[in-house]
């Protein structure tokens, strides 16, 4: 597996003085209001929120595209950012919360999308 290198800010082109400022732990925050902590993957009520993530993947890049100025390689990269924290940060979410969780996330990389491209306004 590759690792992820690069930072949100040079995928989406936006100037790095200004993103480096505000993006000491800014997404960890964020995951951590849509999933929680668990110790252990045992619980059979909860599911990984990284594996939210990869299984909505195409609908979650489709919305981005469809409505951010990004690309589908920048949508990507977000994508596979948003999924490689949550899963480092072990977090879970109830599966009775599933379907307000995919709104949380396709709502967190919107607002990633829009305010760090280089464009970064919305095209509805």
């Amino acid at each position: 597996m590759e690792a992820i290198s690069g930072t949100v800010a040079e995928i989406l082109g936006a100037p790095l003085t200004r993103y480096r400022k505000r993006a000491t732990g800014f997404i960890d925050p964020h995951l951590k209001k849509i999933g929680r902590y668990r110790l252990r993957s045992t619980d059979s009520g909860s599911i990984p929120l990284a594996d939210v993530i990869t299984a909505r993947r195409k609908f979650i890049l489709e919305a981005l595209v469809r409505n951010t100025k990004v690309t589908a390689a920048q949508a990507s990269f977000l994508i596979n950012k948003m999924q490689t924290r949550a899963r480092t940060l072990n977090l879970y979410v109830p599966l009775v919360r599933m379907d307000k969780c995919l709104i949380d996330i396709v709502s967190l990389a919107t607002t990633l999308a829009t305010r760090f491209a280089s464009k970064g306004s919305l095209i509805i």
